[in-house]
């Protein structure tokens, strides 16, 4: 369970620049609307703000702050390419500023190009390297290249520079545990959640880790946390079936197993280990209607255990 982040640095940015042409009839009439699209920024009305940002840079096509406030905006609504253009722009104009790789580099990373993405944090961590989240979001773009030892070294030096970083430390454990290596995963989950208790993706990662290393009643505490907090989530009800299964608690775990089926009626892997749970308690026949359905909704799997137990 991955958690994508989305961070701006827009209003750091208003006063970064400054105008050095003469103030034309045109360039009053473009700070007009310049800042009637800040005003729509605070007032959350992106798309509005584009089109006032829009009019303000055909009036004058050097308005640098406008460039740098329409990116961001773009950013928002979703216009990456268009945002990407601006940051260009931008840079163009003045290539040592940080906020724009920075914004660019976050544009990039929702293209999915995080091999361009990483190119602007490495340009923005040159500006300042004292930033503790670019470190952090250049690890991120990384971990999402699957380079998990070269995150893991990001995200080590975010944490050097703010040592409460929660989510470094969560993204830690999540790259350890890509790498296989899944106590040194729940030693970062468990750090994670030391900074900060309420961190629900951490309790719910830490189960899948402690499952993984056979801590089947630790999972089990940390699924029903988790699902304290979140009560819709089939992957953890199914996860904590799963855990209880294997500590042989097969009621417990066809109750889970229900309750993803419950939440998710197409979850034929919920179906499969519902029905040999169901199996294992001496309860063929409806052991076998879930078996069935898992086979109905696509499992191939559950063609040999159907063959097995149910003809």
């Amino acid at each position: 369970m991955r958690i994508y982040f989305l961070i701006f640095t827009f209003y750091s940015c208003i006063n970064c620049y400054s105008q050095t042409n003469e103030v034309t009839f045109n360039n009053v009439f473009a700070e007009s609307f310049y800042k009637k699209a800040f005003s729509k920024i605070k007032l959350e009305d992106y798309n509005a703000a584009v089109k006032e940002f829009d009019r303000a840079i055909e009036l004058n096509p050097d308005y640098i702050e406008a460039f740098f406030g329409r990116g961001y905006a773009k950013n928002i609504v979703e216009d990456y390419g268009g945002a990407v253009l601006d940051f260009n722009k931008v840079l163009e104009r003045y290539p040592s500023n940080e906020d724009a790789y920075l914004n660019r580099a976050n544009a990039k990373s929702n293209m999915l190009d995080f091999a361009g993405s990483i190119l602007d944090y490495d340009k923005a961590i040159r500006v300042n390297g004292s930033d503790a989240d670019s470190y952090y979001k250049r690890g991120f773009a990384k971990d999402e290249m699957k380079n998990y030892k070269g995150a893991i070294s990001d995200y080590i030096k975010a944490i050097k520079i703010n040592p409460n970083h929660a989510i470094a430390y969560f993204s830690i454990g999540y790259a350890k545990d890509e790498l296989k290596t899944y106590k040194e995963a729940i030693f970062y989950f468990n750090k994670a959640i030391e900074i900060n208790p309420n961190y629900i993706e951490a309790y719910f990662n830490r189960a899948r880790a402690k499952k993984k290393s056979k801590d089947f009643k630790g999972a089990i505490d940390d699924y029903s946390t988790y699902i304290d907090l979140v009560s819709d989530d089939a992957d953890a009800y199914y996860g904590r079936g799963n855990a209880k299964n294997k500590i042989k608690d097969y009621d417990g775990a066809m109750a889970d197993y229900g309750m993803a089926i419950r939440i998710n009626p197409k979850s034929a892997e919920a179906y499969y280990n519902r029905g040999l749970a169901k199996i294992k308690a001496k309860d063929k026949i409806c052991g076998c209607l879930d078996l069935n359905k898992s086979k109905e909704l696509g499992l191939k799997q559950a063609n040999k255990k159907v063959k097995k137990h149910c003809n």
